[in-house]
This record gives C-alpha cells, sequence and structure tokens, in this order.
C-alpha cells in the first residue's frame, strides 16, 4: 500500500482537474479561456485555530508564491490575439493574485465595467505590477516586511526573483 500525503493528492487531483477542463474546451470549435489561481495547498490541515485551507497568521514563502495559470484556445487567440500578446509579454512580471485575477477574467471575458482596471489585467498592454500585500486572517493587507517573513522566506523570495 501507497501512501500518498494529503498534499501531494491535492496537487495530483488538481492538475488532472485542469487537465480535463483543457481537454473539454480544446474540443470545441469555440474561443475559450481559463484562468486558475491556486488556493494555499500547504494550508490542507486544520490548524490549532481551527480554520481549514486557511492562511497562517505569520506566512512562509510557500504560501505567498501562489501558481496561476492562464490557458487559451487556439479559437480564442485567433479571435483575440490582442490578449496572447501581452500575456506573453507580462508573463514573467510579478503579480497580485487577487488584483490581476480578477482584472485579467474580466478582460479575456469581454466584460467592460467601471471596476476593470485595465492596468492590473495580465492581458492589456497597460499592466502594471501592483504592490504586494500578505491578507491577514482580518482580511487587512500587511506589507510584507511586517509579516514575520523569515530570513529563510525572503532568501527564497529573492531566488525566485519576486519582488516584494
Amino acid at each position: 500500500m501507497q501512501l500518498i500525503n494529503a498534499y501531494d493528492n491535492t496537487i495530483i487531483q488538481t492538475d488532472l482537474l485542469l487537465d480535463n477542463v483543457i481537454d473539454v474546451l480544446s474540443g470545441k470549435e469555440c474561443p475559450a479561456a481559463m484562468l486558475y489561481v491556486s488556493d494555499h495547498g500547504e494550508d490542507i490541515f486544520d490548524d490549532k485555530r481551527e480554520r481549514f485551507l486557511h492562511a497562517s497568521p505569520v506566512p512562509t514563502y510557500y504560501q505567498i508564491h501562489v501558481p496561476m495559470v492562464l490557458w487559451m484556445s487556439s479559437t480564442f487567440n485567433e479571435k483575440y490575439p490582442e490578449n496572447l500578446k501581452y500575456a506573453k509579454i507580462n508573463r514573467d512580471k510579478d503579480i497580485s493574485s487577487s488584483k490581476t485575477f480578477f482584472n485579467t477574467i474580466l478582460k479575456i471575458a469581454g466584460i467592460h465595467t467601471k471596476y476593470l482596471n485595465y492596468k492590473n489585467a495580465l492581458t492589456d498592454s497597460t499592466f502594471q505590477p501592483a504592490q504586494r500585500f500578505y491578507i491577514n486572517d482580518y482580511n487587512e493587507q500587511v506589507e510584507f516586511d511586517k509579516t514575520g517573513l523569515r530570513d529563510l522566506d525572503f532568501n527564497k523570495l529573492n531566488e525566485k526573483g519576486i519582488s516584494f
């Protein structure tokens, strides 16, 4: 019997789900796009605060380095080539998952609203990296240097080229 810890199992299942969604969308003859931002899988277990899948009061590098996947079908790219163009240009820039996700999904969906800030949309020519904050248990923004991150975490951020 092979044991797989919950974190590894979560990653495997997420990869499988995303692969299946892309397969379904790829098989359609219509423009399709998918934007996925991971939750914090390393917080899979309950903690003493009785919160499940919730950020810790003192974060680590692994809690603030959250992956985001943007996939667009070839039909979508043919119809809306600027989205692919600017996603490629902006792909290595720092993002703020809370600001970038919302604005990018509005932009690729073609939803124009007063709430869409183009400079926060990864697929726009005006995209500008937003200042990053850690969101604590009270949904308050905390600057990285005031979070309690350790030198090891800051070193990992520097190693990955993530600004803070």
